[in-house]
């Protein structure tokens, strides 16, 4: 009896371990939370929130490590003061993103706890600091050439039965969102851009 009580808690345990590694398709979404520090002559940006929605794909554990390839549809926004009118806009932007997910975490024995990595590059679909009329994606396709993203993002989370929760901050180094056309104007213009991204998955 006591050594098919160990079989059994073993067993349950290695169950238990597999399904909080969420190997598999995942579904998620969440918040964005853009983080800004841009002033220029007569105008300066304030942080500013979106969301996020897309599917990945989380491979199996090597010791504890993962891959958790993504693609997501991604809006971010930013507020825009224009200082000598004392107005305030809000701006949204849309990006196709691919971020890979480099994990590593340890299986307990219902959760499995993780840091992560990420490297990631990203497609702008509709930027509203863009300076064509036209903003269809066959013009920016052709014509721009700072529709490009790209970036790292660090960050941690933890999967629990089927759900991924997960917070993670995100730099980004193309021109994109580095708002390069509002700071033609501006005298010595400090700018950094960042993301906060939180999100929760289910796991197929």
């Amino acid at each position: 009896m006591k050594r098919l009580s160990i079989f059994l808690a073993i067993l349950l345990l290695f169950a238990t371990g597999t399904v909080a590694s969420a190997q598999g398709l995942i579904f998620k979404g969440g918040l964005n939370y853009t983080n800004v520090d841009l002033e220029g002559k007569g105008f300066r940006f304030e942080d500013g929130s979106g969301w996020h929605f897309g599917a990945g794909y989380q491979t199996g554990s090597v010791l504890g490590f993962s891959l958790q390839p993504e693609l997501l549809y991604s809006v971010q926004g930013v507020k825009l003061v224009d200082i000598d009118r004392a107005l305030e806009v809000q701006k949204k932007s849309s990006y196709l993103e691919l971020p890979v997910n480099i994990q590593w975490g340890i299986d307990l024995i219902a959760a499995k706890p993780f840091i992560m990595l990420t490297p990631k590059i990203a497609y702008n679909i509709k930027n509203w600091a863009n300076k064509e009329a036209s903003n269809s994606l066959v013009n920016q396709l052709i014509n721009e050439k700072t529709n490009l993203e790209y970036g790292i993002g660090v960050g941690a989370g933890l999967n629990i039965w089927k759900l991924q929760i997960t917070a993670k901050y995100e730099w980004n180094f193309g021109h994109v969102s580095s708002i390069d056309e509002y700071l033609a104007n501006a005298k010595e213009a400090d700018k950094s851009i960042g993301n906060l991204q939180i999100s929760v998955g289910f796991c197929f």
